[in-house]
């Protein structure tokens, strides 16, 4: 890979930066079909467009400073009203929940199927009037994790895997196949 980490002129920042992606990019794609490729040299390619990535970024968040800066004081007041109304919210719906039962609004339970009787003959119907059945608590110990897996992200899952790889250093879920990687190596893990 070039290595070309010298400092440029601030000017010429975002033109040297470009340059460099493409011919960094243009040498990796090179270098993964090349029959010949090592693992010494992927590591170090691997390293180099880690190196530029960082660079990168320390770019784009300096520039960009004095832009999130502005932006967080004009956003204040509005993050300021929008936590009020959603601590208001989050209040009355605890209350909703601790309120004396309605019979008629079927809030604060489980919505039921009735039968009701009317002139043309019985029907049925759903004792809400408005709003649905909501998710408000969950016992991790008891929670039907089976029920969820049609709706867990390849995202989710794989910051799961992530989180248990990191924080017990354990390598041993089933269904998961491990490699030994460079820090600098970025493979995300493909969710069959």
């Amino acid at each position: 890979m070039p290595n070309d980490m010298s400092p440029f002129p601030a000017s010429d920042l975002a033109a040297t930066l470009t340059a460099r992606t493409q011919r960094y990019c243009a040498r990796a794609s090179a270098l993964a079909v090349d029959p010949a490729l090592t693992q010494v040299g992927a590591v170090n390619a691997l390293d180099h467009l880690s190196s530029l990535q960082e660079d990168i970024r320390a770019t784009r968040l300096h520039q960009s400073a004095a832009i999130r800066a502005e932006r967080r004081q004009m956003e204040a007041p509005f993050k300021t009203l929008e936590t009020d109304l959603a601590n208001a919210r989050s209040a009355l719906s605890e209350a909703l929940l601790r309120a004396a039962p309605d019979p008629t609004s079927g809030y604060g339970s489980v919505a039921q199927k009735t039968v009701c009787t009317t002139p043309d003959g019985p029907s049925t119907d759903v004792s809400l009037t408005s709003g649905a059945p909501q998710a408000v608590s969950a016992s991790r110990a008891l929670l039907d994790l089976e029920a969820l897996r049609p709706y867990l992200s390849d995202t989710a899952l794989r910051d799961a895997l992530e989180r248990y790889t990191k924080d017990g250093g354990n390598h041993d879920v089933a269904g998961v196949a491990y490699a030994v990687l460079p820090a600098s190596a970025q493979l995300p893990c493909a969710i069959y």
